[in-house]
């Protein structure tokens, strides 16, 4: 529920001490994809977010969806 409240859905305004997790959820690279397909063509800026290329977003989450395989395999394998 914590990364659904930082990853921009439901708040903009996110209290400081849990602003970065945003960065660590799927949820936040989704929705920033999300806003560039939709409204990336019309302007470069929604919501005060600067929209850019969303390379570094697919990065995120290619690199999470890695991640969790692998701990997932981890975690299968030890059990």
């Amino acid at each position: 529920m914590t990364f659904m409240l930082v990853g921009g859905y439901f708040l903009k305004d996110v209290p400081i001490y849990i602003a970065w997790l945003r960065y660590l959820s799927i949820n936040y690279h989704a929705y920033m994809l999300l806003l560039k397909v939709q409204y990336g063509t019309i302007t470069s800026i929604v919501d005060g977010m600067k929209l850019d290329s969303g390379f570094k977003d697919v990065c995120a989450l290619a690199a999470m969806a890695l991640v969790y395989c692998i701990l997932s395999y981890l975690c299968l394998r030890h059990v």
